[in-house]
């Protein structure tokens, strides 16, 4: 069991959207039994979604001696900030090195460190080589609703969600508002407001008959009301990659400097069309045009495209991680490794997902094994778990013309406990690293291996196609150096 201390900060003009998506990796994290505490620089109340013991309002900025100490004894510190300066990140550093960065625009240079970019855009980040980087769509961070909702096809705007998040201090959802009561009056109108809004009451006295208007809402109640809507205006935080996750259309704007790449990059994959914050008549223009592109449409094929791109789950990725990091470890196989490796290999529910189904005597594999150590091509590592043992087994192959293949050989008492994609993603990692040479790796699956299929993909492989091999229906993945979507 591991313990993980969040240090995050919202409210006032930085809006809830780095709460929120801490409150995400909270559910992961519980749903996987570790333990963990979130303290909120906040400016006002914390919002309704963090109840709980769990989470503190507290600038953690001061780090004074009892912070100092909850640092140090926890085995990660994530720290998802919009403003915190580098030296207060050094600090943490000094205290417990396996820190976590939450970042969105490699905003300034931290100490070595985990950094999640969990933005459309984040793979492309340039990042420094002193830095772990997860990131790009399988880490986008939603809630636990999202997880495995599924998107609803999309026509006609029938009802349209209004977003803003606690951040519009332009007043826009007014204006917005009436624009749609004036020329909309038949459209549905979700409003979704905060408590504290200054501005509530001048937005309520906008309504028709067919507004609606929403607060303190939990992740299920914004995933319902979401998947509710054919349209939705929204900021371009936290909201706007749950709005992906459904497929749900989308006018975008950026009520923050941060959020401008974000849209950008939705932009560029067709899901969002873009309002300048500062042109209300601009916003309206945008609003009234995509409404009637819809209405002409019989499904909006790119938000489609888009959520399927979004499959939800990288908070859960993001925990194996964290969990991954630190109960397993990978060594250099070595003689000694011989034997497990043969028993691995001939159990019975293994040999069945094999290209050859037959039992291996010891001694062929004895010789075949210590050809294998002997062979400057190959690389053999060994997945150790940190009390119970080796897990698996990744060897690679490497060809003439600089790429590899991989083999895989999980201990039987590990199959089916997540631990798969993880052993094989850091594998991989690592070759890039000792062998730069290296520019691609493929991977075989028989067909009918469904797991296997999954654990690669998982991983980060890329579905290449089908192949005939030995008079079987093989699936072949690969994956390319440099490509960061590893797992």
């Amino acid at each position: 069991m591991i313990r993980v201390l969040i240090l995050t900060e919202g409210g006032g003009i930085l809006g809830w959207g780095h709460v929120a998506r801490c409150c995400a990796i909270t559910q992961g994290l519980e749903k996987y039994g570790c333990l963990w505490e979130v303290f909120v620089n906040a400016q006002g109340d914390l919002p309704s979604f963090t109840d709980g013991s769990n989470w503190s309002r507290e600038d953690w900025r001061n780090i004074n001696e009892r912070l100092a100490g909850l640092i140090s004894s926890s085995d990660y510190v994530i720290v998802d900030s919009y403003i915190t300066s580098a030296d207060i990140y050094q600090q943490i550093s000094s205290l417990n090195k396996n820190l976590v960065v939450i970042d969105d625009n490699n905003r300034i240079s931290y100490p070595p460190c985990i950094v999640v970019n969990p933005n459309v855009y984040g793979d492309h980040m340039p990042y420094a080589d002193k830095y772990e980087v997860w990131a790009g769509l399988r880490y986008i961070l939603l809630r636990e609703p999202f997880w495995n909702a599924q998107p609803k096809p999309v026509g006609s705007v029938h009802a349209l969600l209004l977003v803003l998040g606690g951040g519009d201090s332009h007043g826009l959802k007014k204006e917005i508002l009436r624009f749609l009561v004036r020329h909309y009056p038949l459209l549905k109108k979700y409003v979704v407001v905060c408590v504290r809004e200054t501005s509530l009451e001048d937005i309520t006295k906008e309504a028709d008959g067919n507004t609606s208007f929403f607060k303190n809402l939990d992740a299920r109640a914004m995933c319902d009301l979401m998947g509710r809507a054919d349209m939705a205006i929204s900021a371009g935080g936290q909201t706007l990659g749950e709005l992906t996750r459904l497929g749900v259309p989308t006018v975008a704007i950026s009520l923050a400097d941060n959020q401008k790449r974000n849209i950008a990059a939705w932009q560029a994959q067709g899901f969002v069309q873009v309002a300048d914050e500062k042109d209300s008549v601009g916003i309206q223009q945008v609003i009234g045009t995509y409404i009637e592109r819809l209405n002409s449409l019989k499904q909006d094929r790119n938000a489609s495209h888009v959520a399927s791109l979004v499959d939800g789950q990288g908070v859960k990725r993001l925990v194996e991680n964290l969990i991954g990091r630190r109960t397993l470890s990978l060594r250099r196989a070595s003689l000694e490794d011989c034997e497990d490796i043969w028993r691995w290999r001939n159990d019975v529910s293994v040999r069945k997902s094999s290209f050859s189904q037959k039992e291996i005597p010891f001694d062929g594999h004895k010789k075949w094994f210590a050809q294998k150590m002997n062979d400057p091509g190959v690389i053999f590592y060994i997945a150790q778990h940190k009390h119970e043992g080796g897990v698996g087994q990744v060897r690679f192959e490497i060809q003439q013309d600089k790429s590899a293949s991989v083999h895989v050989n999980m201990n039987p008492q590990y199959i089916g406990r997540g631990l798969g994609a993880y052993v094989i993603a850091e594998a991989t990692r690592t070759l890039m690293k000792e062998r730069p040479t290296v520019l691609s790796i493929r991977a075989e699956v028989l067909a009918d291996n469904i797991a296997s299929r999954k654990v690669f993909e998982k991983a980060g492989y890329q579905l290449q196609g089908n192949e005939i091999k030995e008079d079987k229906q093989i699936i072949v993945f690969s994956v390319k150096k440099h490509e960061t979507h590893i797992l």
